[in-house]
């Protein structure tokens, strides 16, 4: 590929021979004889061709279209165009490339602004897969302990779950007569008569992670960074404005796989069986967490089963 710059930016071009049959090209430019004036292109191909400077010829793939004061054009490379033409090569190229980058970034958010609606859309997607988002941001503060009303008990089990990274349900198993004799004749003392062991594990757990934080997620990361993008003027941005929302508009996909993976941890999480494992099925916990999910955050989790 070959990007030349033409009166309102670039054309790109795919093949060598796009280059040699430009007017003034020669593949044979003395540099002692030739001023630098310009860096009309820049080009990356996979196969190669020979410098157009006479004293090299070293065949490349990767360089500059440059233009010299007598109109003549050749290609050369980043070694020949410092070595042969020093500082003026390198400001040249500096900025050419930076003419380049702010010219891509420009097509790539003028491009996405034409496309936000679609990324509304699949989070419509997401909520209609999982519910609201909005809401699950809530329950996931409920379960941190972090609103009104929360199940204190529940919340000191789930936090310390969260802490230890282990979704692990343990009990203390009594071992047997045989089991403990096989342990003090391998060589083991003061053996106990319990042994913890996993009984079950909480599916989800991941949903209360702060990494997880869906309103980081969605609203900071995304809502809010595609309605900034909505209003981006490209032709009032300055280049590190330029960098920073092209990269941004880059992250919006991967930002959306995260929404949805959290979203379907949450749904994971909250379902009845889940519920039970945190709690008794028939203790006041159980039974108040039910009530405040269902009337705080209208969840019929016991439709879950």
């Amino acid at each position: 590929m070959i990007a030349l710059t033409i009166e309102k930016g670039f054309r790109e071009v795919s093949t060598w021979d796009e280059v040699f049959e430009m007017p003034g090209y020669t593949n044979s430019l003395d540099p002692k004889e030739e001023e630098l004036k310009q860096i009309l292109g820049k080009y990356e191909f996979l196969t190669y061709e020979k410098c157009g400077l006479s004293n090299c010829g070293t065949p490349h793939g990767k360089g500059y279209i440059v233009e010299t004061a007598s109109g003549k054009l050749t290609n050369i490379g980043s070694y020949c165009g410092k070595k042969h033409f020093s500082v003026e090569f390198e400001n040249l190229s500096r900025d050419f490339d930076r003419y380049y980058r702010d010219h891509k970034a420009r097509e790539r958010i003028e491009t996405f602004q034409k496309s936000i609606n679609s990324k509304f859309s699949e989070v419509a997607s997401i909520e209609n897969d999982f519910g609201n988002i909005d809401t699950a941001y809530k329950i996931q503060q409920f379960f941190k302990g972090k609103s009104r009303n929360y199940p204190k008990t529940i919340v000191q089990k789930l936090s310390k779950m969260v802490k230890d990274n282990d979704p692990n349900i343990y009990i203390d198993k009594m071992l047997s007569k045989e089991e403990i004799d096989a342990r003090e004749a391998s060589g083991q003392k003061n053996v106990s008569k319990y042994e913890r062991v996993v009984a079950d594990s909480i599916t989800g757990l991941n949903f209360l992670y702060e990494y997880n934080d869906l309103r980081l997620l969605y609203v900071i990361e995304f809502k809010n960074s595609l309605e900034e993008i909505q209003k981006l003027n490209v032709d009032n941005l300055l280049s590190k404005d330029l960098d920073f929302w092209s990269k941004k508009i880059g992250e919006l996909d991967s930002n959306i796989r995260r929404i949805r993976e959290v979203m379907e941890e949450g749904y994971n999480f909250l379902q009845l069986g889940n519920m039970i494992k945190i709690t008794s099925e028939n203790s006041d916990d159980f039974r108040y967490l039910l009530f405040i999910l269902n009337a705080d955050y209208s969840m019929q989790i016991t439709q879950y089963n």
